[in-house]
């Protein structure tokens, strides 16, 4: 549509630098950059999310940044010379670009956690109530061997049982600057929810 009014245009697909991205496989992002051809600045537009995320966006950098995340650039580019069909190849695509990521960049991209779980999710005996959280807790160390990597910032975070069966977790900041987390009683607690609490933290430190 950019492109029939006469604009310059690139289309960007770039792959989530998060722990789904790493343990899926399949999470991505796409955005356009835009030419202006009075300034001759790149606008780069989310129109997922409907934001300009830049007026002035460097068409050389590798990192895409958006209301959804930060993501590594697998390609930008005429969107007909666009390399994926399907979502099997979409898959490809997102595994070769993973590979790509320096190390650097997940250090600084990725969080670990100092988990603690709180009485509330464990058992009488002081196993966990929910099947899902051994899992849960590894998944930072088995994320950070997988990539060859040690972020450079930890975390601290309480796993608390919100009181309900199903719905939202929440999180809540603490003064001394670690997080609780409230955990519905069924929670997958896939990387899903790790990505979510990664994404609220830097929200909250105004880090991202």
């Amino acid at each position: 549509m950019v492109e029939s009014k006469g604009f310059e245009a690139i289309y960007i697909d770039a792959v989530a630098l998060n722990y789904s991205a790493v343990e899926n496989g399949d999470s991505g992002h796409t955005g356009v950059a835009v030419k202006d051809p009075d300034s001759g600045n790149w606008i780069l537009v989310d129109p997922t999310y409907d934001k300009i995320v830049s007026g002035d966006w460097d068409p050389a950098s590798a990192l895409y940044e958006s209301p959804a995340g930060r993501f590594w650039i697998g390609y930008k580019g005429p969107l007909d010379k666009y390399p994926v069909t399907g979502h099997p190849g979409l898959r490809a695509f997102y595994a070769e670009t993973l590979k790509s990521v320096p190390k650097d960049v997940w250090e600084k991209a990725l969080l670990a956690f100092d988990f603690t779980v709180d009485d509330s999710l464990k058992t009488k005996d002081g196993g966990y109530s929910n099947p899902n959280t051994e899992a849960f807790l590894t998944r930072p160390a088995r994320t950070f061997a997988a990539l060859g990597i040690h972020p450079s910032r930890t975390v601290k975070v309480t796993l608390k049982f919100s009181g309900k069966k199903t719905g939202g977790d929440e999180m809540v900041p603490e003064a001394d600057g670690s997080w609780t987390c409230l955990v519905q009683e069924h929670s997958r607690m896939s990387a899903g929810l790790t990505d979510w609490i990664m994404a609220r933290i830097l929200r909250g430190t105004d880090r991202r």
